[in-house]
């Protein structure tokens, strides 16, 4: 009886634990949407300042401080879909509905201008209006200017900015240490690359239904590709990423297989050699699971065109076949043409924001007009994200 309710006590005390721990990181934690600074007054000469700004500061709250960003094209997608338009960015109202709409607790807003100093006519300053608001309770937490000189100091100003806004957030997030003082573990520091996605990959197959041909070649023998068992698939494809909804996934892919195999005739010791060419060209949509931090899971489905030709090459035979008018026949082409379907799972490891390495199992099953081709493939692949 004392050691069931041993057990009964301790399994209370991780319960406990897990919650204070949970709500410990749901009450710190918060979420933190960083808008694109705008060229309030469409100055061509600082247009490139937009995006260097918003590095700027994105750099340093992330140096300092823990928090969740939200992701650029995920919100971008929200501001699209109810009609916040890019230009409307640093006001109050277009920043606070953003958040609003994509459940943030805390949105940074800004924009700047280019301005004659009031020191000196001949000199340019840089004002920029910014904004920090608690979206939970829709007010403004803080709001101020920053002037710098906008010539060959343009850059000082761009760190005043970023500095001067750090100093704003320091009352709002916790910094790194103090995180991790509190048993937090870092989600600042989780990658977040864009939607778009360049894929490189090569693999194999391994498994054929029906299995490969393995008998003597006769005249009325038909090759498939499941029968040339030495190829290699190379692949080049595009991912995009959160396809009208989160985590789905739109792709399109070419891929190129290439091999060979030797096969015995009747009555010849020597073997004849077949060479395989062919192109797939795919399209689908597909799903995408974050298991933890980097690594991520995605189911693929889709459908595609099979186009090719294995070549057979009699000229290793020690007597050339005939064909039908009684001439010597070096070589006969098989044309492979075929609609395909196929699914694919895949596990990734995203290595920075930037790339990625994936290994992956596929089916695809290739619909002749007289039969019918399942195989099974493993390979792997590179990934470049933008």
């Amino acid at each position: 009886m004392k050691s069931q309710k041993s057990k009964y006590l301790i399994y209370s005390l991780i319960a406990m634990l897990t919650f204070t721990v949970s709500s410990l990181r749901a009450e710190n934690l918060k979420k933190v949407m960083i808008l694109d600074f705008i060229n309030i007054d469409k100055d061509e000469n600082f247009q490139y300042l937009e995006a260097s700004i918003t590095d700027a500061v994105q750099k340093k709250l992330k140096e300092l401080f823990e928090f969740q960003e939200a992701a650029k094209h995920k919100w971008e997608r929200t501001a699209d879909e109810n009609y916040i338009f890019k230009d409307d960015y640093y006001t109050k109202t277009a920043a606070m509905n953003l958040g609003l709409l994509h459940t943030q607790d805390i949105v940074i807003a800004g924009g700047f201008k280019i301005q004659k100093s009031s020191k000196n006519a001949n000199e340019a300053v840089i004002v920029s209006s910014i904004l920090l608001l608690d979206i939970s309770r829709k007010k403004v937490l803080s709001s101020f200017e920053t002037k710098g000189p906008a010539d060959n100091r343009i850059w000082d100003s761009v760190n005043e900015i970023a500095q001067r806004i750090s100093k704003e957030a320091a009352a709002l997030l916790p910094t790194k240490e103090e995180w991790r003082k509190k048993g937090g573990q870092s989600e600042s520091a989780e990658i977040i690359p864009g939607p778009n996605a360049i894929v490189i990959g090569a693999g194999f197959p391994f498994l054929f239904v029906p299995a490969a041909f393995s008998g003597d070649f006769t005249s009325q023998t038909v090759f498939l590709p499941k029968d040339i068992k030495d190829t290699i698939a190379i692949e080049l494809s595009y991912e995009r990423r959160d396809f009208m909804k989160d985590n789905f996934i739109f792709w399109s892919k070419i891929q190129y297989q290439k091999g060979g195999a030797q096969f015995y005739v009747e009555n010849d010791s020597k073997p004849l050699t077949a060479d395989l060419s062919s192109f797939n060209l795919s399209a689908g949509a597909g799903y995408e699971l974050k298991i933890w931090k980097g690594l991520y899971t995605a189911l693929l489905l889709g459908a595609g065109y099979y186009t090719g030709t294995i070549t057979l090459d009699f000229s290793t035979l020690s007597v050339l076949p005939l064909d039908e008018n009684g001439k010597e026949l070096p070589s006969e082409i098989y044309p492979q043409n075929a609609p395909t379907i196929l699914c694919a799972v895949k596990t990734g490891y995203l290595i920075n924001r930037f790339a990625a390495f994936e290994a992956s199992v596929s089916y695809s099953r290739l619909f002749y007009s007289s039969s019918n081709s399942d195989s099974l493939s493993v390979g792997s692949s590179i990934v470049f994200r933008y």
